[in-house]
């Protein structure tokens, strides 16, 4: 994979903190966290459950952290 390309998507709630792990369980600890292949999967999920103030986390190779706001 080339350097800067996105490796993983996460779902963030800004309130709490947290990150999605499933069936709207929340978990402080990044690496337990659900990861997605898309953002469009990530937005679904929040439609579902009636998620406000969530955020996409996309990680990429190299490290970096970008949190985008999805749902409000």
């Amino acid at each position: 994979m080339a350097k800067g390309r996105i490796a993983k998507h996460r779902l963030y709630d800004a309130g709490s903190g947290g990150f999605f792990v499933r069936n709207g369980e929340w978990t402080d600890d990044e690496s337990a966290a659900s990861t997605f292949q898309d953002v469009a999967s990530v937005i679904q999920l929040c439609l579902r459950f009636g998620l406000k103030d969530a955020q996409v986390q996309v990680r990429t190779n190299s490290g970096r952290r970008i949190r985008i706001p999805v749902c409000a």
